[in-house]
């Protein structure tokens, strides 16, 4: 450190004092001091020293105070300066100087050390990289043995969860058994109770009867009279007031149903027994002495009725009767229930049908003539022809066949429907018409393919359809629970030389038309023939929610087949009611709809009603299968450590890279293994696949890559090529490239570090890529780019309507390509060209022949018996389900309710948005075979950015819908290759569905020839000012859609040269509104013109769950009578021959025969059991009716 002495001191004050002009103080100072003796030069010393000392003296007070408070570092500090520095120099310049001295002396110092410890530091390092090793290692096993402590927790949890689910169930079985129990003493009490009350009534019925011969025997032969009646309800009947003037005045109907002395007595009555189970059929034959009845018994019988009146004692029925057994030594007799039977025309020959899809034709002797056997599921209804050479049999195999009686075989098998068929009634000798569960009525001719009408007005499942006598008029009645009259676009157009055409488009219907309890009556009188969805989901118009039911009435006057090509557009958008799956809506707004087989209405008690079903196993939805993480894990397996030095051959082998030095100013991009485990369509494993795949993501564009995009197969392409090769029976084979990217050509250099674990001894080395390996951009593109050039120099011809298409002809032979990616299908109508086009690919590539199609991008396409195929994603869903803990929830029948109105706007935020979207992108890709929730998928799809909870109560409401329906999918059925194929589409749109921007929502679905082939329902992208101007932008979409379907099969070398037709809509006669509840049956009346009665009007009679009776004139459209004697649903009328007459049975017990004259009840007979079924004879002399207490009644009826 700079030091002064005490000479420069005394100098410095001997200048401070000369320089004050203390000249003799400074004089006396300097002898005293000496200063004359000093060595010092004065010359060097400025001007006022001492004051500059003293201020730098105190500089250096704050500087020790500011630069350390250790002494030997100040000492250092001071060491760096000069004194002359300490003097000429400020504090800033002073610190300056010290740092950078300072700085020069460390690095001098730390090179010096570095030269010495060098080997110290290495030793060092290596130790902390051993210590903090060790602290990783010890974090591991705590995480370990923290992640172990965790599962056990949870497996402890979920078994405890277990359990508890174990005990809810088994309380909740012993409270359903509680109350089973309960019940089925209630009911034994109840039964007891009305057994009581029948044996007090047959008493008073008795003494009743013997006071009536007593009169009869004392006034000789004159008739009783109803001399007293207690009392008589009657109700006033308006005519509807826009029917037409002239009609019938109103009438007042007797409800009176129980006056005794109208009662049938028991001398009339003849009490068929012998059945041991309910009565659910009879029949008169023509011939007027036979009567037959069919029961659950598994037997039908033919009794012989003796003419003329019924003699007293003969309650134990006649003693000629014929047992037709339908079980033959086997013990399962219920799958043999006779469920309907019909005499031929002459009397000769009974029908019956049974639930084990038999038809059956005995002789009048009891004999079994022959067995029909087609039918997949039970007989609801057959009827034979006029003349007697037809029998019609319908199905819940959604079926209708026409069977050839004489030579014992099916003439034709009439697939239309997509419902079990529940009716069927001829029309004349060769025509017909059926209904179904699907809402459909299809009106059929022997030798057709196609129905020549069809009608579509109900909106629920049609119960009954019958002709009328002259076979002009056809009546049907429905359930219609939700009903709403659609709009109908009808499109006629011309596809000619120059292409598709359209030349008519216009809107018919009234769209705030709403059908209550009514029956209608459509004009058919120009029509072409119409078709039907047959084979996938259900497409359903847009409805409102109304309580009715339906009767319609079908004008069918010269019908007419002549459809090649159909292009229809119907309006259909939101799927039926069902189980509600929004949390606001009451039990009391869901209303249930018919599955794919719905709930059977017979009045049977089968097994299903019976709640017996048998237990349906399902095997294990879900394998797990375990993937490696990282390179360390999968090199410890030996199966993936086999997989990714198969990878790795594959590689080297098709020369992929060079291994070169990174040259200067270039960056290597990153690779990385993937592992998968590739599974069977049963979950089962298939292999274990590695695959090496670049990084791509650090290239830039114009650099590292070019073009990119690279076209794959549409999915309308692929269904398209698979209904042609079902319709011309051709056969499906699929290929799968080896390293299909790795056939690219790289045209950019690019380079990339060695794979993990599979480095060379340089690991400086890169690689330098010469074909376009997995994960880059431009892979893809290069791929489909060299397989394009090869098959283009095979001979194929590239598709222009479908990039990723071929088509390969040969002479007459041609073949067809479809490329998603590295899977092919192949299909053609050569299986030998098809081989050597394989071959010759082999040859280029790398293939596996995978046989064929059977799995493909995880479709599972099962072959079926028919020579369909079905299409699903049963696994593919089962995972879903489990991933999202779905799999323990109940099914519900329908993805989602149709008044669920969902909003972005609300405070219930969803807590994993990240979750709602992964969900609602995987069911996005479930729409592929299941088109029926793509309207609620593309609902929830609106709320991506910000989900709610009431937006995954609706997700999880199509996951439970998925849950029932895990092994349905798309079906796939052979079209008919006599006839031009059918292009028919089906579209709809509403009107600002949107709550919150008021847009509107578009749904079509188009068909080709049986087979839905394109779907789609999604947001309109403007808002439209009317519902007519969203409906048009909806056609506009669907008129391209097709335009571009009929331009790929013009490529396909499918031509078409005749014109489209549009079915005209169909016209009502009438529509009658009356009933409160289902109609179950209808009935002519045999009156009218063309018939034996000429001179009575044509009357229909229906019967209906509200417990009432009503007869329409036809002519006017006018309600006639309502017959409201009954306390229970009506299940069958009958009217007497001369139509004079009407008898309805109830489940009341109760028969009523009323007059037409005035609408009263003129007689009633009350059974033991409910009445499933009244006939009239031939001569209208006897009645028969079929009660549920296993007996068959025959009353004399005579006024």
């Amino acid at each position: 450190m700079a030091s002064i002495s005490s000479a420069e001191l005394n100098y410095l004050v001997y200048r401070y004092l000369q320089e004050s002009g203390f000249t003799h103080a400074a004089f006396t100072f300097g002898y005293e001091a000496g200063i004359n003796k000093c060595s010092i030069d004065g010359n060097l010393v400025p001007s006022g020293a001492l004051v500059t000392f003293v201020q730098k003296g105190l500089q250096y007070f704050e500087m020790e105070a500011n630069l350390s408070n250790c002494d030997a570092d100040l000492e250092e500090d001071f060491s760096f300066l000069q004194p002359l520095d300490l003097i000429t120099k400020d504090v800033h310049e002073l610190r300056q100087m010290i740092s950078e001295r300072r700085k020069k002396l460390q690095k001098e110092r730390k090179k010096e050390f570095e030269k010495e410890h060098e080997g110290e530091r290495v030793r060092v390092r290596e130790k902390d990289r051993r210590e903090r090793e060790k602290e990783v290692e010890k974090e591991r096993r705590e995480r370990e043995k923290e992640v172990e402590k965790d599962r056990r927790e949870r497996e402890k949890e979920v078994e405890k969860d277990r359990r508890e689910r174990e005990k809810e169930v088994e309380k909740d079985r012993r409270e359903k058994e509680k109350e089973v129990e309960k019940d089925r003493r209630e009911k034994e009490k109840e039964v007891e109770k009305d057994r009581r009350e029948r044996e007090k009534e047959v008493v008073k019925d008795r003494k009743k009867i013997e006071n009536d011969k007593e009169r009869e025997q004392q006034h000789g032969d004159q008739t009783v009279r109803e001399m007293f009646v207690d009392h008589e309800d009657r109700v006033p009947v308006k005519l509807e007031e826009n029917g037409a003037v002239g009609g019938p005045e109103p009438m007042d109907i007797s409800t009176t149903s129980t006056s005794q002395l109208c009662g049938i007595p028991s001398s009339d009555v003849t009490i068929l027994e012998g059945h041991t189970s309910e009565v659910c059929a009879c029949a008169w034959s023509p011939t007027g002495s036979l009567l037959a009845s069919g029961s659950g018994d598994s037997t039908a019988r033919i009794w012989t009725i003796a003419e003329g009146r019924c003699k007293p004692g003969s309650e134990n029925g006649p003693l000629n009767v014929l047992v037709l057994k339908h079980v033959r030594g086997k013990t399962n007799e219920k799958s043999k229930d006779v469920t309907t039977l019909d005499w031929n025309g002459e009397g000769t020959l009974l029908a019956t049908g049974s639930y084990d899809g038999q038809a059956r034709i005995w002789t009048t002797n009891g004999e079994l003539k022959s067995t029909l056997s087609k039918h997949k599921g039970p007989i609801f209804s057959l009827k034979w022809n006029k003349k007697g050479d037809y029998l019609l049999t319908g199905s819940c195999d959604q079926t209708a066949i026409v069977w050839d009686v004489k030579a014992e075989e099916w003439k034709q098998q009439f697939e239309f429907h997509s419902g079990p068929t529940l009716d069927v009634d001829w029309r004349n000798n060769v025509s017909f018409a059926t209904s179904s569960t699907d809402n459909m009525i299809h009106v059929c001719k022997i030798g057709e393919t196609h129905p020549i009408k069809t009608f579509t007005g109900h909106q629920g499942e049609v119960n009954c359809v019958k002709w009328d006598p002259t076979g002009s008029l056809l009546a049907s009645c429905s359930d219609d629970i939700t009903a709403k009259e659609a709009n109908k676009i009808l499109l006629q157009g011309v596809v000619g030389v120059d292409g598709l055409s359209f030349h008519n488009l216009k809107l018919q219907g009234n769209p705030s038309l709403l059908m209550s309890t009514s029956a209608s009556v459509p004009n058919a009188e120009f029509s072409t023939s119409a078709a039907t969805i047959n084979n996938t989901s259900n497409i359903v118009s847009n409805s409102d929610v109304t309580s009715s039911s339906s009767a319609n009435l079908w004008h069918a006057r010269h019908l007419k087949h002549n459809l090649l090509i159909q292009a229809l557009l119907l309006l259909f958008l939101q799927p039926q009611h069902s189980e509600s799956t929004n949390p606001s809506s009451s039990a009391s707004e869901s209303v249930s709809i018919p599955n794919s087989i719905p709930v059977n209405t017979h009045p049977m008690q089968t097994r299903s009603k019976s709640d017996i079903h048998n237990p349906r196993l399902h095997p294990s939805l879900f394998l797990t299968h375990s993937e490696p993480k990282t390179v360390k894990q999968a090199l410890a397996n030996k199966d993936w450590l086999t997989a990714m030095q198969q990878e790795y051959d594959a590689l080297l082998k098709n020369h992929t890279w060079d291994l070169v030095s990174l040259p200067p100013n270039r960056q290597a991009i990153g690779c990385k293994w993937v592992y998968r485990v590739k599974e069977n369509a049963d979950g089962s494993i298939n292999r274990f696949k590695a695959r090496l795949v670049a990084k791509g993501f650090h290239p830039v564009h114009g650099f590292g890559f070019h073009e990119t995009f690279s076209p794959v197969i549409k999915l309308v392409t692929i269904q398209i090529i698979l209904t042609l090769a079902l319709s011309y029976e051709w056969k499906l084979f699929q290929l799968d490239v080896n390293n299909a990217f790795l056939n690219g050509t790289l045209e950019e250099t690019v380079f990339m570090i060695q794979p993990p674990g599979f480095e060379v001894a340089d690991k400086l080395l890169v690689c330098r890529l010469n074909k376009s390996i997995y994960g880059l951009k431009q892979a893809p593109r290069q791929w489909f780019d060299r397989l394009k050039s090869t098959l283009l120099q095979f001979g194929f011809i590239g598709s222009k309507s479908d990039s990723s298409l071929f088509i390969y002809g040969h002479q007459v032979d041609v073949v067809y390509l479809l490329v998603y990616v590295d899977d092919i299908i192949l299909t053609g109508s050569s299986a030998t060209l098809i081989q050597q086009l394989t071959n010759r690919l082999n040859i280029a590539f790398s293939l596996k022949q995978l046989g064929h199609l059977d799995y493909f991008l995880g479709l599972k396409i099962k072959y079926l018996f028919n020579s369909a195929i079905l299409m699903t994603q049963s696994k593919y869903i089962c995972d879903l389900l489990h991933k999202t803990h779905v799999t323990e929830a109940h099914s519900i029948s329908s993805p989602m309710v149709s008044n669920c109105n969902l909003s972005k706007h609300g405070a219930d935020v969803f807590h994993d948005p990240s979750l709602y979207r992964s969900v609602v992108g995987a069911l996005q890709y479930a729409t592929l075979t299941r088109p029926e929730i793509s309207f609620a998928v593309n609902k929830v799809c609106q709320f991506m950015a910000s989900p709610l909870d009431s937006h995954w109560t609706v997700v999880k409401g199509i996951l439970r819908y998925l849950k029932g329906t895990l092994f349905h999918g798309l079906l796939l059925q052979p079209a008919s290759v006599k006839n031009p194929l059918a292009i028919r589409a089906f579209c709809d749109a509403d009107c600002a569905s949107d709550v919150d921007d008021k847009r509107s929502t578009s749904g079509t679905a188009i068909f080709l020839g049986p087979n839905l082939v394109s779907w789609w329902s999604r947001k309109q992208k403007v808002t439209a000012r009317s519902s007519i101007e969203a409906e048009y932008r909806n056609i506009a979409q669907t008129f391209t859609e097709l335009t571009w379907i009929y331009t790929l099969l013009t490529e396909l070398q499918v031509s078409f040269t005749t014109p489209i037709w549009s079915m005209k809509q169909d016209t009502y006669l009438h529509d009658l509104r009356e009933h409160s509840k289902e109609i179950y049956t209808i009935r002519w009346s045999p009156t009218g013109p063309g018939t034996n009665n000429p001179n009575h009007k044509l009357v229909l009679a229906s019967a209906s769950f509200d417990s009432t009776v009503k007869l329409w004139d036809v002519e006017l459209g006018k309600l006639i009578y309502s017959l409201d004697g009954h306390r229970h649903p009506v299940y069958s009328v009958a009217f007497s021959p001369n139509g004079d007459y009407l008898v309805s049975g109830s489940l009341d017990r109760s028969m009523h025969i009323w007059s037409l004259r005035d609408g009263k009840i003129v007689k009633t007979y009350t059974g033991n059991g409910g009445i499933f079924e009244v006939c009239w004879n031939k001569e209208g002399d006897k009645i028969a009716a079929c009660f549920a207490n296993n007996t068959v009644c025959v009353l004399d009826f005579r006024m």
